[in-house]
């Protein structure tokens, strides 16, 4: 593992860490030179064994992939490390825009942005910058929160209550698995009507998902937890529908 450190020359990110991964050490090194000057805090690796491992042994915020590598994929290594990390953003680099992976791919293993490989990454940095906002936005939500859970906190401890996995969850709301763990994380909230069929589900009211109250039972509009006709049915049932 290879890691660079440079002086910022403006801070942007520097609170957001970010793992590099690519088996091209020339570029991965001109990516973190770039990255750096824009403020992140790079870590970078050309072997895909040691991203698996530094994301499981550290706290990183973002994961930055190469496509394609000398052996290996990067959707093979993004769906290594989604078996043990549902919130890291990831990100995945292309050489050319015809060279995207399916659809498929992007939606079953949470790839949340791509981009294409370009002299100084402009691209690049500005959709990290973006993923950056939204990240740290998450962490001063986590670290305001009083009182108990927030929504995104109180839907992952529901779920695993229950055992289950974002995609059942999802399958409740009729929507992909990343928007599951977008609710989770912050990065988005659910709508009203998302809301209704979540509080049915895991029978809880709405304020209890909205942190408004620390009783699952409370809830100022009586018709929110009777919204679903099978609001007493079983998990599995639910689940069948």
């Amino acid at each position: 593992m290879i890691i660079l450190r440079k002086k910022a020359e403006f801070t942007l990110a520097d609170d957001i860490k970010v793992l590099l991964l690519d088996d091209d050490e020339a570029l991965i090194n001109s990516m973190n030179h770039y990255l750096s000057k824009n403020g992140f805090n790079c870590v970078v690796t050309s072997d895909p064994d040691e991203a698996v491992r530094i994301v499981k042994e550290d706290k990183v915020d973002i994961f930055v992939v190469d496509y394609l590598m000398v052996g290996v994929t990067g959707v093979q290594v993004i769906e290594e490390v989604r078996k043990f990390s549902d919130n890291i953003y990831v990100l995945l680099l292309t050489g050319h825009a015809n060279l995207m992976p399916p659809l498929y791919a992007l939606e079953n293993y949470d790839i949340d942005s791509y981009s294409e490989k370009e002299p100084e990454f402009k691209d690049l940095i500005l959709k990290l910058g973006i993923a950056a906002k939204s990240i740290r936005k998450y962490k001063q939500y986590k670290e305001e929160m009083r009182d108990g859970l927030g929504m995104g906190e109180r839907l992952k401890y529901l779920r695993g209550k229950l055992g289950l996995k974002q995609e059942d969850v999802a399958r409740v709301l009729g929507v992909g698995r990343t928007t599951i763990t977008n609710y989770e994380t912050g990065f988005s909230e659910p709508s009203l009507k998302h809301l209704r069929k979540l509080a049915s589900f895991f029978n809880v009211s709405i304020d209890y998902l909205l942190n408004n109250s620390n009783d699952s039972n409370d809830s100022n509009d009586s018709n929110d937890s009777n919204d679903s006709n099978d609001s007493n049915d079983s998990i599995d049932s639910k689940l069948n529908e």
